[in-house]
């Protein structure tokens, strides 16, 4: 797909290449057993506070557990999957909770994403495909399909052994690197992913789960001619009920609904449909909507709600 080039910085412009864009403030209390009601994830799930907005450079978010733990392997005892050798094309993602491997399928040569994340981090994005598990037949075409999940085992080593989510392969990256690399897209193009991220969206809240993450880093481009996406990364995704709050608020700063900036009653599609709306913003103007040069900053213009409009608009 041929993109058009970036806009011109205009003045207040929100340059979208030095935004971080992972957050997760402090959980509500969980005694991290059994399911989850609505709103919640386990207190020991790893979080981030907002306090800072990214590191300058690519706009991807400085990994909290870089210093704090070792990246996890690449799972042994799997004979029919091989990692592609290589470590620039084997490690094809590394988020703040654990890290994603290129692998091959020997006995179909198909590729799969294999995604390790430590126990811990694991427990709540494990529940919430648990609770997906029984529309797999009716699994929607925007939402990264995921063939397998490989429990960690306990043991009583230090750390325990990481949980693996065998998914499908997106040969064409992330949507925020796609932006970074190819500019804004042209208006059918973000036409075409706005009505499939809608789509993806707006099936898991009808089957009761709100994503609240949405942002370009977690929209994959399932084909390197970027025409079809899946939304993946369901850390952060919790339970909800209609007319019942949500009990956590998490999210993105950039791409962060007001009620999850400042911790308001919620029910959560809410969240996720602002977030959209953030994340079209930027596809169409390659830079997010509302920024600041602290989290106060960028609180204060998410409240008065008064995006830049580019000039190509």
């Amino acid at each position: 797909m041929d993109a058009a080039g970036a806009p011109e910085p205009s003045h207040g412009a929100h340059d979208f290449h030095k935004h971080s864009t992972s957050c997760n403030p402090p959980l509500a209390d969980h005694d991290g057993a059994g399911p989850l009601r609505s709103g919640q994830v386990p207190p020991d799930s790893p979080t981030i506070t907002i306090t800072a907005l990214g590191d300058g450079l690519t706009g991807r978010p400085k990994s909290p557990t870089d210093k704090s733990q070792p990246v996890p392997p690449f799972p042994d005892n799997e004979p029919d999957l091989e990692r592609i050798p290589g470590a620039a094309t084997s490690i094809v993602g590394h988020g703040s909770f654990g890290v994603v491997y290129l692998a091959r399928r020997r006995s179909s040569g198909k590729l799969r994403a294999v995604k390790a994340l430590p126990e811990r981090a694991a427990r709540n994005e494990t529940r919430v495909w648990a609770a997906l598990a029984p529309y797999r037949d009716e699994w929607h075409a925007h939402l990264i399909p995921v063939h397998r999940i490989r429990n960690a085992v306990e043991t009583e080593n230090d750390p325990p052994p990481p949980t693996y989510i065998f998914m499908a392969h997106a040969p064409g990256g992330d949507l925020h690197q796609h932006l970074l690399t190819h500019g804004a897209w042209p208006e059918l193009a973000a036409r075409r992913l706005f009505m499939q991220l809608v789509g993806a969206v707006a099936w898991l809240h009808d089957r009761g789960i709100v994503h609240r993450d949405i942002k370009p880093d977690n929209i994959l481009l399932a084909t390197s001619a970027a025409d079809h996406i899946y939304l993946a990364d369901f850390g952060l995704a919790a339970p909800y009920t209609p007319g019942v709050p949500q009990l956590s608020f998490a999210g993105s700063p950039h791409y962060a609904a007001p009620e999850v900036h400042f911790r308001w009653p919620y029910d959560g599609p809410e969240a996720d449909v602002w977030s959209i709306g953030a994340v079209l913003y930027t596809v169409l103007a390659v830079r997010v909507p509302f920024d600041g040069v602290t989290v106060a900053d960028l609180r204060h213009a998410v409240m008065a709600a008064n995006p830049v409009i580019p000039m190509h608009a």
